[in-house]
């Protein structure tokens, strides 16, 4: 199994979910400025999350006999940028690389 992490699509520059009830409630950055924010059911925000990914910049699989998770990180993002799974979820750069060294150090 794997799963590609993108960097949003310029000009967002950060994305933010809230999940409430039934709804989820996306909030979106462009240039660092708050752009506004939409309401979503919940089995819609995932579609609408994939609309804004642009370029690949992490890519996790799971391999080798132990099954182990590998993590390989692509271009330089700095550790306050968030990216979007393909399965549509948000995540910080920064907690992708403090999962990789925490890897690393159990390598």
């Amino acid at each position: 199994m794997s799963t590609t992490y993108y960097k949003p699509v310029p000009p967002i520059t950060s994305l933010a979910v809230d999940v409430n009830g039934m709804h989820t409630h996306l909030s979106i950055w462009v240039n660092h400025v708050n752009a506004g924010s939409l309401t979503l059911r919940n089995e819609e925000a995932s579609g609408v999350l994939s609309l804004f990914r642009g370029i690949p910049l992490f890519f996790s699989y799971f391999g080798g006999d132990k099954r182990e998770r590998v993590i390989e990180l692509r271009g330089n993002p700095t550790d306050s940028l968030v990216v979007i799974s393909e399965t549509g979820e948000i995540v910080k750069v920064k907690d992708l690389l403090k999962l990789i060294e925490k890897e690393e150090e159990e390598k």
